[in-house]
């Protein structure tokens, strides 16, 4: 799957896509802009072809895709967290720091302890087999 954790300033995820047993790089975090001119981060977990259709659809590229596997942290202009499944219905997260994908646990661990997001996602990846390859990061 991955790892994409947010820790209040900075939003991070790791670079691993797999492939049947093969891990390519590939990003999975990204800056979107609404009509109405809110800019919003956010990343993508789960099928990498969903999270690519999610960009697109963002983007107003393609119409809503089915989604079956994908998972999405979202950070507003005011730094609020939300979070999105394939259903689509946001569900806001109250707590400054948040993580989500398969390497999560270890993410919101370092975090507690201090870490950043990014040392966050260097740690999932050394703990996590669905994590690796890098590390990006955005902020607002």
């Amino acid at each position: 799957m991955t790892t994409i954790a947010w820790d209040g300033r900075t939003l991070a995820a790791d670079k691993q896509s797999t492939w049947g047993g093969t891990p390519t790089r590939t990003r999975k975090i990204f800056r979107a802009k609404h009509p109405d001119g809110r800019v919003m981060i956010y990343g993508c977990a789960g099928l990498t072809h969903e999270c690519q259709a999610y960009t697109r659809w963002i983007d107003g590229e393609i119409e809503k895709p089915d989604f079956t596997d994908i998972s999405i942290l979202s950070i507003d202009q005011k730094g609020r967290i939300w979070y999105a499944n394939q259903s689509m219905l946001w569900a806001r997260i109250i707590t400054k720091r948040w993580a989500i994908g398969s390497g999560c646990d270890y993410a919101l661990g370092a975090m507690a302890a201090g870490k950043s997001a990014a040392d966050a996602i260097r740690i999932a990846s050394k703990l996590d087999v669905n994590t690796g390859l890098g590390v990006d990061t955005l902020s607002h």
